[in-house]
């Protein structure tokens, strides 16, 4: 059997392979995109998380004190503390407490109490970061990837 060479079908192979790799390489790519996507998705969820919890817990931290009567003018750096490592408690004069807490990691939380011992009023305000324990005991640092979460009530 004879075969007639068609001088109008040369390239034809190359062209084929040529289309079926550029569509594997696109198909591939938007994979890598969207995994990047997703990975950087969750990451971000997971450092929301832990700055909320760590928030939650700066929270807790103050109403456990607040119920030890910790925060009043005589005594708001004479109690022991139960909840975790801490700076120091600075008083305002003006009913206005605030004090930094350290969890895990650079986790911490800056809390702010006011609390008028004449009139039953508190407020609380808890603001929980992912990455800003510094090595003073203050949650000060600042990152490009620092989350904030807030929790805040009134009573």
């Amino acid at each position: 059997m004879m075969y007639k060479n068609d001088k109008n079908s040369k390239g034809y192979t190359l062209l084929f392979a040529v289309i079926v790799a550029s569509v594997t390489l696109a198909i591939g790519v938007s994979i890598l995109t969207i995994s990047k996507k997703e990975f950087l998705l969750s990451s971000a969820a997971r450092e929301s998380s832990i700055s909320f919890y760590v928030a939650d817990a700066g929270f807790e931290c103050a109403m456990y004190q607040n119920d030890q009567g910790l925060f009043t003018p005589t005594n708001y750096n004479s109690l022991s503390w139960d909840c975790g490592n801490h700076g120091p408690i600075t008083y305002n004069g003006t009913d206005t407490y605030s004090f930094d807490v350290h969890f895990s990691g650079l986790a911490c939380a800056k809390v702010t109490v006011v609390k008028r011992n004449s009139q039953p009023y508190t407020k609380v305000d808890s603001k929980g970061y992912n990455l800003a324990w510094d090595s003073a005991k203050f949650c000060t640092n600042t990152s490009p990837k620092m989350t904030e979460r807030a929790l805040y009530a009134e009573f």
